[in-house]
């Protein structure tokens, strides 16, 4: 690639948790370019089960804005969803080790700045939006400073990537700014008190250890249980106490009383992509369901996409995570990509995240990662 294609796709990464439009701008400029040098980097990709995987995902969600119940609606919300598919293809056609490297520039910005509207209490009401509605929304200047979950969302799959950089490199300056990140990252959860987050990082520990040493792993495992074994409510006390986690309740009967009903009216293609707040309201009811989405990837993926679209996602998901994890003795930065995908298929049990543009972005980048590793 030339200079210009590799400078955008660089700027485009850097600006994704910073700022938005810019990273918009810069990646449709570097998709160009490479459509131009290179062709569709689609026919580029030697692996058949990724292939198979992007293009069924693609026509399920094409299929489930054709029959939405608000074409409108979820055809706003196809033109987001496109830029998913144009960040996998852009970063498979980048150096594993610069698209981490780009990730970490911007991730160490935002975590700075996190820090510092925690310490100076400083929150600015600047916030840019298009149309208003998941996943068309472009919110905030930066990740987390308008939602402050989406940082331990962001770091759930920024920081399996900067330690296996660690590892990988020798260069003392990039390891200075790997290191910083995780310390401002690890300040900047602090006060967004993440439930999920605080899950996903203790797994992922766990099967960080139980993959070194699995004694380590047991051990570890053992630790964390005798409390429980001890005082068998202490669990849910120190969720309470820890993350002021009370909706849990609200979640479970969303599921069962609102998302599962829906999905037998709807159940091939669901309510259309983008059309959960509006279908929630449509069948609803007066029940305290959540309108703004189920705090569940996986129910809200069948309740937007439907049963194909759920198949077809995850397939592409687990296919990733398996070859990203089979070929992680090649590369150890595969290792960290099936890591941030791991991390998010936990997280995802309770909360949806990746209907967020910055965060959903961000995911497929790393499914850009694992695919570069396929490229002819």
């Amino acid at each position: 690639m030339n200079r210009i294609t590799d400078t955008a796709i660089f700027v485009s990464i850097v600006f994704l948790p910073i700022f938005l439009p810019v990273s918009i701008i810069a990646l449709l400029i570097s998709f160009g370019c490479i459509l131009k040098e290179k062709g569709c980097p689609l026919f580029f990709i030697k692996n058949k089960f990724l292939v198979i995987a992007i293009l069924v995902t693609i026509f399920s969600v094409l299929l489930s804005t054709l029959f939405a119940i608000d074409r409108t609606r979820s055809s706003l919300a196809l033109l987001g969803f496109l830029l998913f598919p144009l960040v996998l293809f852009t970063t498979s056609n980048f150096e594993k080790e610069k698209v981490i490297k780009a990730l970490i520039i911007g991730g160490l910005v935002v975590s700075i700045y996190a820090v510092f509207q925690w310490i100076f209490d400083f929150y600015p009401k600047t916030h840019f939006e298009i149309f208003g509605k998941i996943p068309v929304s472009i919110s905030g200047t930066a990740i987390g400073l308008q939602k402050t979950n989406a940082i331990p969302r962001f770091l759930v799959m920024v920081f399996p990537l900067s330690i296996a950089l660690f590892y990988s490199l020798k260069d003392f300056s990039w390891r200075f700014l790997i290191a910083a990140l995780l310390m401002f990252g690890i300040l900047a959860l602090i006060p967004t008190k993440p439930l999920g987050g605080m899950i996903t990082f203790i797994l992922l520990i766990f099967l960080a250890l139980f993959l070194k040493n699995w004694k380590f792993g047991l051990a570890f495992f053992v630790v964390l249980l005798i409390p429980l074994l001890i005082r068998p409510d202490i669990l849910m006390k120190l969720i309470e106490g820890l993350t002021s986690y009370t909706r849990l309740k609200v979640s479970v009967d969303t599921w069962t009383k609102f998302v599962i009903p829906m999905l037998k009216k709807n159940p091939i293609t669901g309510c259309g992509i983008g059309c959960y707040t509006h279908a929630s309201r449509i069948f609803g009811g007066d029940f305290r369901y959540m309108h703004n989405h189920p705090h569940s990837l996986y129910f809200y993926s069948l309740a937007e996409t439907g049963i194909i679209g759920f198949l077809s996602f995850f397939y592409l998901i687990f296919t990733s995570l398996y070859f990203s994890f089979k070929r992680r003795e090649k590369d150890i930065l595969l290792l960290g990509a099936s890591f941030a995908i791991m991390g998010v298929l936990i997280e995802g049990l309770i909360t949806s995240f990746i209907e967020y543009l910055p965060i959903g972005m961000v995911f497929w980048l790393v499914l850009g990662i694992v695919v570069s590793d396929f490229k002819k």
